[in-house]
């Protein structure tokens, strides 16, 4: 074979390897998922600046529910320094302090995810809820404008659209028709790469109650899509803009598959376990799909770099269950309530570090590892941890009521 022809065959494969790389690259280098998180503003800001100290720089953030406190804030300002003095501002704790319960006693929670049962009729997710949220928080920032300058990290909250109205509550609604539309809040420049982008539940479930289309919103601030993202079914007021209602960025809290569309390095917060029967149900019966699967099928994806979330509600703003209900307490001090701050902040920044600092992709930090078999086989074979109608929780078959081949029922924890 000539000289020649050799040349013209490797200039061939070397044009077409360049074409094909642009052809199909991604618009974002770093991509990083911060799923939910509940009330804890601390946890997702720790995040983002644990990831950056590695010397990891966040391109995109996708944020949902929760954690989208802590963009919010990271976009706020420029620094770290700056950062920090908004998250433990007056304007966050006054904020958080206009979180209430409404509805907090067991036969309030009966009575409202009570409603989750009743298929055939348009849910009342829209008054008598657990918590009260004003529709108009009082944080005071810097920049809460999406459209930020050039070359800093962009970012996409998610959250839903409801297609229906409280006027339509109680009506009896089609067997197939779709309830809610995805939402990505953003800024102009990042909308441009995501209108191409499907909604991942829906391709996964397409009888689910959310359409297939996602909506791009670039008129929302930050501090408003935060608030919307925030607003799951059944647990607070959605937020209203234009006389649409905005729900919650649980129609698809991880987000992972998104992030792996738009960016060649994805590091994402690891799920903490499964969803307890009251938040699976309102879910089910509102988006149209069952989160703890979901939560199987994110964590399937073996190119992403997870940070192990697992403890984060240690120091919690979050409602937790009590006796006779649900607990909501926030310290009535602003030293009392930055002293949990901190404490969220550092658990953040830790949890980023350890995520960047194991070898590529491994999963060996993660502390109670979900088994990727439970998305094919839903039973307590795999499960970390488990409960039988002897106990409420086991981890291992020897402990008294635990055995999982000899119990009556088995259900899965993690």
């Amino acid at each position: 074979m000539s000289i020649k022809i050799l040349n013209l065959i490797f200039y061939s494969v070397l044009i077409t390897n360049t074409f094909f790389h642009y052809a199909i690259a991604k618009p974002f280098k770093r991509v990083l998922v911060i799923s939910g998180g509940g009330l804890n503003p601390g946890t997702p800001l720790g995040i983002i600046h644990g990831v950056e100290s590695m010397g990891w720089k966040p391109d995109l953030i996708i944020s949902s529910c929760g954690s989208s406190a802590g963009s919010l804030i990271y976009n706020s300002s420029n620094t770290h320094e700056e950062h920090l003095n908004v998250l433990y501002d007056r304007g966050i704790y006054n904020s958080y302090h206009q979180i209430s319960l409404t509805n907090s006693w067991f036969w309030d929670l009966s009575r409202i995810f009570g409603r989750a049962n009743k298929r055939t009729i348009y849910p009342n997710i829209f008054s008598d809820l657990i918590l009260h949220v004003p529709q108009n928080l009082p944080m005071q920032i810097q920049n809460s404008d999406f459209a930020i300058q050039p070359n800093r990290t962009k970012l996409i909250f998610i959250g839903s659209k409801s297609l229906f109205t409280p006027n339509q509550v109680g009506n009896v609604r089609p067997i197939v028709h779709p309830m809610f539309q995805s939402v990505f809040f953003t800024d102009l420049e990042t909308s441009k790469y995501l209108s191409d982008i499907k909604n991942k539940p829906h391709h996964v479930y397409p009888y689910s109650n959310v359409v297939s289309d996602n909506k791009i919103e670039t008129r929302f601030n930050t501090i408003d899509a935060f608030r919307a993202s925030i607003a799951d079914p059944y647990l607070l007021k959605p937020f209203k803009f234009e006389n649409n209602y905005y729900f919650s960025g649980a129609v698809n809290l991880f987000s992972v598959d998104i992030a792996l569309e738009l960016g060649d390095e994805v590091v994402a917060t690891y799920p903490k376990g499964f969803f307890n029967k009251y938040e699976n149900a309102a879910i089910e019966s509102t988006y149209g799909f069952y989160q703890n699967v979901r939560i199987l099928e994110s964590i399937q994806h073996d190119d992403v770099k997870w940070i192990d979330m697992d403890g984060a509600d240690e120091n919690s703003f979050n409602p937790q269950f009590g006796t006779i209900g649900l607990n909501f307490d926030i310290p009535n001090t602003r030293y009392g309530f930055n002293l949990i701050l901190k404490k969220q902040y550092e658990f953040g920044i830790s949890r980023a570090k350890e995520a960047l600092s194991v070898p590529p992709y491994s999963q060996n930090h993660l502390r109670k590892p979900i088994s990727k078999a439970l998305l094919h086989d839903y039973t307590c074979k795999s499960a970390y941890a488990w409960k039988t109608p002897d106990s409420d929780y086991c981890e291992n078959d020897f402990e008294s009521g635990c055995n999982r081949n000899s119990a009556r029922y088995c259900f899965p924890l993690r």
